[in-house]
């Protein structure tokens, strides 16, 4: 395609500073984006900028470096000054999630716009090279981009063309929201500062209102909120997200989130936002935030608890601890083996009545088969059939005790006892922490 865009090295002066063209960075039906390295009169290094040109690539044409118009009538000029007024307001925000607009000026019959230049790709190309993004990247970029849209909305704009390809990545790690070409400004009252029509923005990320609706008096905080859920799905399953037609006929489709594990509030939480009808969707960007900010600081939870169990000091503590109860419960079994050996030896040589010893062999039998499970945690128990374990452990140490009394056999049912109840408080306390 010819961009007829300007010659590499041409000179163009705004009313601060003045601009080099480097080359074209992109170009679209209202505009061409260049590199351009923007000089100041102090004589300071020259500073690279992206400098966006209104240019329709429709009616107009270049003479030199001159845009010409094909059309009789005054298209061009109408959506000049709309260019122009848009620029202006795109110039009084600030905040770091939103591209910084420098200037704007007129110069070769049209008019230009300059900008922070970001090197570090585009979010649309974040995903491209990883495929997907998981939950917790998801939710901490998608925060800082609801914190931009947030601010806009504030101030009485909407972006209207969210998508990843809109979001440039400064450093590679912050969300810098670009690309107002649709975006549109109201007043306080909510009424629309300007006549033009509300544009269709890009397939699977524009609601279907947005096609149809082509004139507001309202603040349409919904499209972008519609646009953002898109987003977020389009980083979490790496796909293109179906069109609003599609979820009105068929459906959200919410099986392509939960077969990748995500959490039930964050699919929730897109579902929500993509919803095909505009009175189901948030109504605020803040009520989406307020919904998602709970999994950021879940996942920040988990990464620091994570980090804690991986230090050198952690992992000593725990081979040590696992060492010493190793040792203790081979002392313990020892000792415990031998004496269910020492009272069925009793028992084979006629020492124990044989009604006492057979009740007497179950209880130690059944105490000393539950107590070892417990101690040596050879089977896994939820934490309530634990605590029944426990209770049991007891109660049949116990009887064991009981019964060795009555058999002067105090030593055995003393030493389960003992243990039985310091290693259910031991399980308790652990529970509690």
């Amino acid at each position: 395609m010819n961009i007829n865009g300007l010659a590499p090295g041409t000179i163009l002066k705004g009313e601060k500073y003045e601009y080099e063209i480097h080359k074209v960075l992109g170009s679209g039906s209202f505009g061409i984006t260049y590199v351009a390295m923007m000089k100041s009169e102090d004589g300071s290094l020259p500073v690279a900028v992206a400098l966006k040109e209104f240019f329709m690539r429709e009616i107009n044409g270049r003479d030199g470096s001159t845009v010409s118009n094909s059309t009789a009538n005054n298209v061009f000029g109408y959506y000049k000054k709309k260019f122009i007024k848009e620029a202006l307001s795109l110039g009084r925000l600030n905040h770091p999630g939103i591209i910084k607009v420098i200037e704007s000026f007129e110069a070769n019959n049209t008019c230009y716009y300059s900008m922070e230049y970001i090197r570090g790709g585009s979010l649309e190309d974040l995903i491209e090279r990883k495929g997907s993004l998981g939950e917790a990247e998801t939710v901490a970029l998608a925060i800082k981009i609801g914190e931009a849209l947030e601010y806009m909305h504030s101030k009485n704009m909407v972006h209207l063309d969210l998508k990843p390809g809109n979001i440039m990545m400064r450093d590679g790690q912050t969300p810098v929201l670009i690309d107002f070409g649709l975006s549109k400004k109201f007043d306080a009252e909510g009424h629309a500062e300007t006549s033009t029509t509300l544009g269709c923005g890009t397939p699977g990320y524009s609601p279907i209102e947005q096609a149809t609706q082509q004139k507001t008096d309202e603040l349409p905080v919904t499209m972008d909120i519609y646009a953002f859920g898109a987003t977020m799905f389009k980083m979490l399953t790496g796909k293109r997200p179906p069109e609003s037609s599609s979820i009105l006929n068929d459906g959200f489709p919410s099986r392509a989130l939960k077969n990748i594990g995500l959490s039930r509030r964050l699919i929730n939480v897109v579902e929500k936002s993509m919803s095909p009808s505009k009175k189901n969707r948030f109504q605020r960007i803040n009520d989406v935030l307020y919904a998602i900010r709970p999994l950021k600081e879940s996942h920040e939870k988990t990464i620091i608890d994570n980090t804690k169990q991986q230090t050198p000091d952690n992992q000593q503590k725990k081979r040590k601890s696992v060492s010493r109860w190793f040792y203790v419960n081979i002392l313990l079994s020892i000792y415990m083996t031998s004496g269910f050996f020492y009272e069925f030896s009793r028992l084979i040589h006629g020492k124990l009545a044989t009604k006492n010893c057979t009740i007497y062999l179950f209880f130690f039998s059944l105490s000393f088969v539950l107590y070892l499970l417990y101690l040596n945690k050879l089977i896994y128990l939820n934490r309530l059939k634990k605590s029944i374990l426990c209770f049991a452990t007891i109660f049949f140490s116990m009887g064991t005790l009981m019964l060795c009394i009555s058999e002067r056999s105090i030593e055995f049912g003393l030493l389960i006892m003992a243990i039985s109840i310091f290693a259910t408080f031991k399980e308790f306390v652990k529970q509690r922490k």
